[in-house]
């Protein structure tokens, strides 16, 4: 009977071993995922938030951001624009 008493605890040892790195895998993907949604909308907003201005003489284009659009975006999204 001791000697299934410590078979048992060792395989519940295993299982719950096994249990907390699936659960750090899982929490790594899901902190993974959260950073490319967040990324996905700072650069959104990036691209809603500029103007344009052609040189047509010399056939370049300036892209002008605006500052107060690019934040109020971000703030759309939950995004602090000051950072965190």
């Amino acid at each position: 009977m001791k000697q299934l008493t410590k078979i048992m605890t060792g395989r519940f040892a295993l299982v719950a071993y096994l249990s907390l790195i699936g659960l750090l895998i899982v929490y790594l993907i899901l902190l993974r995922v959260d950073t490319h949604l967040k990324n996905n909308a700072i650069n959104e907003c990036a691209k809603i938030s500029k103007f344009q201005v052609e040189n047509e003489s010399e056939g370049t284009t300036i892209n002008y951001p605006l500052i107060d659009i690019y934040e109020d975006c971000l703030k759309t999204k939950g995004i602090n624009p000051q950072g965190e």
